[in-house]
C-alpha cells in the first residue's frame, strides 16, 4: 500500500464567513478546475457525517495535481462547526 500526500497553502483576502462555503464538496465546484463528486448523500448541505466520492479528481497539471488521476476516493466529514468556521474532512482512495 501506498500513500500520496497533498498539501498546498494560498491567501484569499476575503472574509472568511465569505469563503468558508467555497471549501464544501459543492462549493470546490465554483473555483477548482476539473472538480466533481458523487452525492451519495442527497443533500448537498454538509454535516457530520457527510459522505461523498469522487473519481480522477486531479485539477491542473499547472499545479502539479495530475498524480489523482484515476484515484477513487471516499471522503468523510467528521467535524463540521460553521459558526466557528471548522471543517474537518477525511479521505482515502484506491486506483
Amino acid at each position: 500500500m501506498s500513500r500520496i500526500k497533498c498539501q498546498a497553502s494560498f491567501e484569499i483576502n476575503r472574509p472568511a464567513e465569505e469563503l468558508f462555503p467555497l471549501f464544501s464538496a459543492e462549493g470546490e465546484k465554483y473555483w477548482v478546475p476539473g472538480w466533481d463528486y458523487e452525492n451519495i448523500m442527497g443533500s448537498t448541505e454538509l454535516h457530520e457525517d457527510y459522505v461523498f466520492l469522487t473519481a480522477g479528481h486531479h485539477g491542473t497539471k499547472e499545479h502539479g495535481a495530475n498524480h489523482h488521476e484515476g484515484l477513487k476516493t471516499i471522503w468523510l466529514v467528521k467535524k463540521h462547526e460553521p459558526e466557528i468556521l471548522i471543517c474537518s474532512i477525511l479521505s482515502g482512495g484506491t486506483r
